[in-house]
């Protein structure tokens, strides 16, 4: 990771701090604030840490990114393709296990099949919060013969921690199916889980790739990074394997214990970079090296690129600057696959130092209605809009002769947005529907967005429209 840093950011100053628990994670993302980090970016899922609350990692993250104004960046996770997550659905009941859980509403056992040395760990957790569930679920990987091969049935009385942990490696030399079951031995059946199978040599039965971000990077206002390989010729397709949102928390931190606070629903990951880059490989890292453990990285150089560039920028500003430049990919906006899009350093960069134009219009659909019986259509504006200081030029234009735009120039900056008036001659329209194009745009160096179309939805109606409402007659 640091040589990614350093290919992106050679003059930056470089530490380390290489975390053996969860509880020493925490202490390291403190440690290295402590240092003077002003970026910290770490590759670890930690899925013991909560699922569906924040636990001490992200605790950490938030406190340090927000008290010590650093900016953290984090991988998704590769576990798109390992997890799956739904509600509890009681199956068959057996006394030495409890109620099964039917995956997806079928299966007591979700079959997974294990190439010879092929291995997995198993994180089974559900909505309740930590050290204080009293929903005591297990979780148990079987053989053919529904015999267990592993286990884990701690015992969740009112104290306990919502979690269960099994792992297994196939040392027979053969493919092996095995079946991974949930049983609730004792609680409440109306309970959310979350299952992830992380290894290598395995294929799963059910996956579902929606939540499927680590545990330990859902703080809001962080850098949650996905993964887009460099080969990719419009580097604009994630990688299968990038963990994606959206991620559940059903506690605050002021929710009394064992009681469920309002659901909080995170948009994650929040960028995308580029994997799939050359290493030396020292430390044993493949070369070309993949996974959001790469794409991470480059992320936190960007930052510190930006943090570079003005110093005196604050954790939001560092955030809204990357975030707010990044190349839209995917769905319109931002998005639990691709987060605000890829990251783009050069404009990240213009951005915070005084920032590149940004050509927007408000709204984007103006509707018009007319006709008999109806007074004549009011004129109605469309805003230029502009995010950034420096000042753009403005040109507007029509696709309809029965539509007028003035001014058809313009300024518009920050704060100051250029006003047009929108008119249509309803003479001049056809019956029915009429729709065109408004398009904005500029010439201004470096303008971002342009150009911008605003369209015009005019309703002609030919006859009058009449309303008829019964009439009651009293009886007297």
């Amino acid at each position: 990771m640091l040589e990614i840093i350093h290919d992106l950011a050679p003059g930056a100053s470089l530490g380390f701090y290489g975390p053996s628990t969860n509880v020493d994670m925490a202490n390291g993302i403190r440690t290295l604030r402590d240092a003077g980090c002003k970026v910290i970016v770490d590759d670890l899922s930690f899925n013991g840490e909560p699922y569906f609350e924040d636990g001490q990692i992200n605790d950490a993250i938030t406190n340090t990114m927000f008290i010590s104004n650093v900016s953290y960046a984090g991988s998704a996770g590769n576990v798109a393709q390992a997890h799956w997550q739904g509600s509890f659905v009681a199956g068959s009941s057996a006394p030495a296990f409890g109620t099964f859980h039917r995956w997806e509403g079928i299966d007591e056992g979700q079959t997974l099949v294990v190439q010879p040395g092929g291995s997995f760990n198993a994180y089974l957790q559900w909505n309740d919060q930590f050290g204080s569930s009293s929903n005591d679920y297990d979780l148990y990987l079987l053989d053919a013969l529904s015999s267990v091969l592993a286990g884990s049935n701690d015992t969740q009385d009112g104290s306990g921690d919502p979690l269960e942990f099994l792992s297994y490696q196939n040392n027979s030399g053969s493919v092996v199916q095995v079946s991974l079951a949930v049983a609730l031995w004792n609680g409440n059946q109306n309970r959310m889980l979350q299952v992830f199978t992380r290894g290598s040599g395995v294929t799963r039965q059910y996956n579902v790739v929606a939540g499927s971000v680590t545990p330990n990077h859902h703080v809001l206002g962080m850098f949650t990074s996905a993964a887009i390989d460099a080969s990719d010729p419009g580097n604009d397709t994630i990688e299968s394997y990038s963990s994606q949102g959206p991620v559940v928390h059903y506690f605050s931190a002021l929710a009394s214990a064992g009681s469920i606070a309002a659901v909080e629903t995170r948009m994650k990951p929040d960028i995308a970079g580029i994997d799939g880059v050359n290493v030396t490989g020292a430390g044993g890292f493949s070369s070309p090296f993949f996974g959001t453990s790469a794409a991470a990285p480059h992320i936190a150089a960007i930052a510190g690129l930006v943090r570079s560039a003005k110093p005196s920028a604050t954790q939001a500003q560092v955030y809204a600057a990357m975030t707010g430049t990044a190349v839209d990919l995917g769905a319109p906006g931002r998005d639990n696959t691709f987060g605000f899009g890829r990251a783009d350093a050069y404009s990240a960069v213009v951005n915070i130092v005084g920032g590149l134009p940004e050509l927007g219009a408000q709204p984007m659909v103006v509707p018009f209605l007319g006709g008999p019986g109806l007074p004549p259509p009011l004129p109605q504006t469309v805003l230029v809009v502009n995010t950034s200081s420096i000042p753009l030029t403005w040109t507007a234009s029509k696709s309809a002769p029965w539509l007028s735009v003035s001014p058809v120039t313009g300024t518009a900056s920050f704060g100051a947005p250029g006003h047009i008036t929108v008119t249509v001659n309803a003479p001049s329209a056809s019956v029915g529907i009429n729709i065109a194009d408004i398009t904005i745009s500029s010439s201004t160096a470096g303008v971002i967005g342009s150009p911008k179309q605003v369209q015009v939805r005019f309703s002609r109606q030919t006859t009058l429209r009449r309303l008829f409402l019964p009439l009651a007659l009293k009886n007297y």
